[in-house]
């Protein structure tokens, strides 16, 4: 599991206790880059910035960097309109593993026929499945991907 919020890290930390054999939780936040940004926890939904307004600095990582040599079989995200950045880290990964994949796509940053073109542009065989529809444009609430 991957949370850039120090908060949410305790709460993740917590609630794995028992399951430390089989789950890992690394305290950063994924993007196109590996870099260091600012991140503010003063709400819910966090916000990563590469201004010094968050309250500290945390690294921001890859997929690919994270997971280079190691296999993963899902990949989950809701990062507040971030995931689209984090799919971009993470094309060698997606290649490599052809994980099942779930995305959110309601957050007002997401395109989600971008979203749908760029994971299929590393994988052609994905298929796909839009479920929900949020809000008043209407967007798709996620994309689950798999082979």
């Amino acid at each position: 599991m991957i949370e850039p919020s120090k908060i949410f890290i305790t709460s993740l930390l917590k609630t794995f206790h028992n399951f430390q054999d089989k789950t890992t939780i690394i305290n950063t936040a994924v993007g196109s880059k590996d870099d260091v940004v600012f991140f503010n926890e003063d709400s819910l939904d966090g916000q990563v910035s590469n201004s010094n307004i968050g309250n500290h600095k945390i690294s921001l990582s890859k997929i690919d960097t994270l997971f280079k040599d190691k296999k993963i079989t899902y990949l989950k995200a809701d990062i507040e309109g971030f995931e689209q950045e984090m799919l971009h880290g993470a094309k060698e990964t997606i290649k490599a593993n052809k994980p099942k994949i779930a995305i959110t796509t309601y957050h007002k940053e997401n395109v989600p026929k971008k979203i749908i073109d760029l994971i299929k542009s590393y994988v052609p065989e994905y298929n796909y499945f839009v479920k929900g529809i949020h809000g008043e444009e209407p967007k798709p609430v996620m994309i689950h991907f798999w082979i």
